[in-house]
């Protein structure tokens, strides 16, 4: 409904206009609030490691469980690498996709369905336990390069690393800035280098 967003938009930017002070978890985010109102701060994303913990929580021995999590947004991130899943799943057949959020059929139907485990988001209270009870070895964060995206933090990486699990991230945006490859996580740019890192993971405990 175009005249629905003019109106909703119109009335946001009036609320920004006319706030006390903006606050947002990014310098590139602040840029954009800046436009509205001069008072905006920026209070970057944070975890406590308090609120998470890995539950014991029974699996195959033999099974890589590869997160992702996030919601419908993110499927302009995922498109571009459907095929990919699709190779990663024949080249490693040991993985097990966890999905907490959107489920993209269309980008998982080179995927074998009982390869794929879906999780429906919990309220946020439960976040914590729910995500720790997940058992996953691998975050993966695909993020395409777009103005949207450049305005965005790195908390699924914070949240992984809290559980001492590795990210495989895209070379783009707030993982470009915050990640260093081959060292506190892994970045890719292509399909290709996606899947070959991915691997790099997958066979390699110590490397995780």
């Amino acid at each position: 409904d175009a005249g629905r967003n003019i109106k909703n938009h119109a009335q946001v930017r009036k609320m920004a206009a006319t706030a006390h002070a903006i606050t947002c978890t990014s310098e590139s985010l602040a840029e954009i609030a800046r436009r509205w109102n001069p008072n905006v701060y920026v209070y970057p994303n944070s975890v406590m490691f308090d609120d998470f913990h890995r539950f014991d929580i029974r699996r195959r021995p033999d099974e890589v469980r590869v997160l992702w999590q996030g919601g419908y947004s993110h499927f302009p991130d995922f498109y571009p690498l459907r095929s990919a899943f699709g190779e990663a799943s024949k080249r490693m057949p040991c993985i097990k996709w966890v999905i907490f959020g959107t489920l993209f059929n269309c980008v998982y139907d080179n995927v074998p369905m009982p390869l794929v485990e879906p999780h429906s988001w919990v309220d946020f209270p439960l976040f914590h336990m729910k995500y720790g009870s997940l058992a996953f070895d691998i975050n993966i964060a695909p993020l395409a390069d777009t103005r949207f995206n450049r305005c965005k933090s790195a908390i699924k990486f914070y949240e992984a690393a809290a559980l001492k699990v590795p990210t495989l991230a895209q070379d783009s945006g707030p993982y470009h800035d915050e990640i260093i490859d081959g060292d506190t996580g892994l970045l890719f740019k292509t399909r290709e280098e996606f899947v070959d890192k991915l691997e790099m993971l997958v066979k390699d405990a110590d490397l995780r």
